[in-house]
């Protein structure tokens, strides 16, 4: 991410909270997809990188005192 230091997400279900990075205006994500080794070793194809396009999604979060 541009504004801060990367952010790893090593496995499922491949999201995290990136409310505190983001910043007023225009911001710059950048995505890098890395591949396991487990397709080399099992010499196996499989479907692996980038399946489906990133998504940001808006969660709106309520708080009530008690």
């Amino acid at each position: 991410m541009n504004n801060s230091e990367p952010i790893v997400i090593p496995w499922n279900p491949y999201k995290t909270e990136i409310t505190k990075l983001v910043k007023p205006g225009k911001n710059k994500i950048m995505i890098k997809i890395t591949n396991t080794l487990i397709n080399i070793l099992e010499g196996v194809q499989k479907e692996s990188g980038l399946l489906k396009v990133p998504v940001i999604e808006h969660l709106n979060v309520y708080t009530f005192p008690l």
